[in-house]
Order: structure tokens, then sequence, then C-alpha cells
């Protein structure tokens, strides 16, 4: 079975978390997206950063790598326009940095935007750093209605109730667990129950 990991599924109301955070963008907001591991929260954001090349300077960032260099982007890219800084695994983030982020985000207002994607805890870790959010978004995981929507529109395959229970029990529901669980063949015979 081939299939592209990177392939965006709007089921499960992952386009409306696209339309949700391509908008929040545009207001230049400071948002938070968690989501449990696997659960397409770096796909998300990546979706969201193509959906918004040429409105506006986009840097991205992984939390858990070297960030020192931020501040000097930011003021090389503000020259001209106005940026949204999208931050994936934002639950690595130093305070310092985070620190930084809040105080370059009251200078500058709507000009400025963030996008920080993460594990369950990272609007906790925001917050204790005094960075204001203005809207936080759980990515839910899968049920079995969503992995039957994803098993046919983006891997052709047809799956009746019982084999896409099976499969949401299996990957509890995550993305990541599930292409993986479809990879394998493991999607049981028709009418297997859990």
């Amino acid at each position: 079975m081939e299939h592209d990991d990177d392939r965006f599924f709007s089921g499960a109301s992952r386009g409306d978390y696209l339309d949700a955070l391509t908008a929040h963008a545009g207001l230049g907001s400071v948002v938070a997206l968690e989501g449990d591991s696997g659960s397409g929260v770096s796909t998300l954001l990546g979706h969201t950063v193509m959906a918004l090349l040429g409105d506006m300077e986009i840097v991205r960032i992984d939390g858990a790598a070297e960030h020192n260099a931020l501040p000097d982007k930011l003021r090389e890219t503000l020259a001209d326009s106005r940026i949204l800084v999208v931050v994936d695994n934002s639950e690595d983030l130093l305070d310092e940095a985070i620190a930084t982020m809040a105080a370059l985000k009251q200078k500058l207002g709507a000009r400025l935007g963030y996008l920080f994607g993460g594990l369950p805890g990272t609007v906790e870790k925001l917050k204790g750093a005094d960075l204001a959010l203005d809207d936080v978004l759980d990515l839910p995981s899968l049920v079995a209605d969503d992995i039957q929507d994803f098993a046919w529109f983006v891997l052709g395959l047809e799956l009746d109730e019982a084999q896409a229970e099976r499969l949401r029990h299996d990957s509890d529901g995550n993305i990541a667990r599930l292409i993986e669980l479809l990879s394998n063949g493991e999607v049981g015979a028709p009418g297997d129950d859990v």
C-alpha cells in the first residue's frame, strides 16, 4: 500500500482547524494547538504554513532545536512586512525564548502572530511564561467514523464499522499509529469485533 504520510486529512474537524489557524494568523493572533503525539499537530501546522505562503512572512521554529537567532530573524523580516512565527514542539521551548516572544508581541502588536503546536501541557507552559493566548485549540483523536473517512479519502480503502472500530481501538484514535496499522495490513476481516 502506498500513501503520503504528510497528506492532509480534513476530516475529524482538521479542515476547520486549518481554517481557524489561517484566520488567526491573518489577525496576528497568538494561538496554541495541542494534541497527543502522532495526532497530526505538525502536519496541521505545515499545511497552515503552505496555505499562508505569499500572504505574509513566515518563520518556522522547532521548539526542540536551537533558536537563539529568532530576535535577529524577526528584526530583519519586520522591516518590510508582517510576520507569523510557527513553532512546532512548543513544549520544548525555553522559558527565556517564550519571554522574548511575549515582549516582541507587546511591541509589535498585530504585525506579529504566533502559532504554537505541541503536546498536551504546551498551553500551561506558554501561560506560565506570561504569554497571552488569543485562542487554544485541542486536536481531537479520531473516532471510528473519522477512521472510515480517512481510509477511504486518503488511502482508498473501504472499511466496515467493525474494522473501523477495531482500528480506532488499536490506534487510540492517533493518525500516525493508524497509518502504521493500515500500512502493515492490520485491517482485520470485515465484521471483526474489537
